[in-house]
């Protein structure tokens, strides 16, 4: 069933508030749409945050050529989402998000099996498997062929990891797809410490950031939205090199923000202390911390299964121009 168009611009702005809410994405990262006919759908706006969109935001694209009304640019996305509606005629309602556990998850470039096993009953809402679709930078020709083959080998899937980027969640409607995100996440969460075993058991309090901060080397993007934010590379310094003895010490009396500054990067790690992080405000300070949080999960499970590989460095560095110089200018 398709929605009618006001209907979906509403729906499509209450998504993304939930979406929020939920912690399935930050800023104004992930995309969402709602079909309204065979031939068409809405999708949310290319860089507008979500608290604020009004349905004079929310842009109806055409599916067979990707076409638009008004001036408002779609996400860049739009094409992945029209070629689902147009693979899928059950699919009514998408949302792509970048929660934790499943982006975490698509780092191995494996799908999700044995779910009726792992999670019974959450297994009628998702299915017996998630496939993984290959690595392909934001908003590409490759990002778009890896999903539609994903799509096109596995047709009744609910949802897709991309791999080191997030997932994409196929709802025949509105609560459908809320309900695949939520049990999308529940059973990654649950595969990841079956994955991760004996490394995090004993973290207990400890966030990712403080545990990778143990193993004393570079944190590498296995996500691409760290690579986009934090950078292509996060430098480890030995607390024993460093003066001071807090954090907040460390950081002043060795001038961090100078170093920072003049190697490009905005957090470093100090081996057995934990992150220091520089921001221009609370809202970018947050929105670093999330993704060096999510990046440190992915991390740790790359120190458990070390045949997994970061994020390519010239795709990465690609990632981190097109943010300094695109994306944030248009936030």
């Amino acid at each position: 069933m398709a929605y009618e168009i006001n209907e979906a611009k509403e729906l499509v702005i209450q998504a993304g508030k939930e979406l929020l809410k939920q912690g399935l994405i930050v800023r104004t990262w992930g995309n969402i749409s709602a079909r309204v006919s065979d031939t068409q759908f809405v999708i949310t706006p290319s860089g507008k945050g979500y608290l604020d969109l009004t349905k004079d935001d929310i842009v109806l694209v055409n599916i067979e050529d990707l076409s638009y009304e008004g001036d408002i640019k779609p996400s860049s996305e739009l094409a992945i989402h029209a070629d689902a509606y147009k693979l899928r005629a059950d699919v009514n309602f998408i949302v792509h998000t970048h929660q934790k556990y499943a982006s975490c998850l698509s780092i191995t470039g494996k799908n999700i099996e044995g779910i009726e096993a792992v999670a019974p009953d959450l297994y009628p809402i998702l299915g017996p498997n998630v496939p993984c679709a290959d690595y392909g930078m934001n908003a590409t020709p490759e990002l778009r062929a890896a999903v539609d083959m994903a799509l096109m080998l596995y047709p009744n899937s609910k949802s897709i990891l991309m791999k080191n980027h997030g997932a994409h969640c196929l709802g025949a409607d509105y609560d459908d797809a809320f309900a695949i995100a939520q049990a999308l996440e529940h059973v990654s969460m649950v595969m990841y410490r079956v994955l991760c075993g004996f490394e995090i058991q004993s973290m207990g309090d400890m966030t990712y950031a403080d545990k990778y901060c143990f193993y004393g080397k570079s944190l590498m993007p296995y996500i691409d939205d760290f690579a986009m934010i934090a950078g292509t590379e996060i430098p480890c310094i030995d607390y024993k090199a460093v003066k001071g003895n807090s954090l907040e010490e460390i950081r002043v009396e060795n001038n961090l923000d100078d170093y920072m500054d003049e190697h490009g990067i905005n957090c470093v790690m100090i081996r057995n202390k934990g992150m220091i992080y520089k921001a221009d405000n609370e809202d970018e300070l947050e929105a670093l911390q999330i993704v060096v949080e999510k990046n440190c999960m992915a991390a740790v499970l790359a120190h458990v299964m070390p045949d997994i590989k970061p994020v390519n460095p010239q795709c990465a560095s690609f990632e981190r121009k097109f943010y300094i110089e695109s994306y944030s200018k248009r936030k």
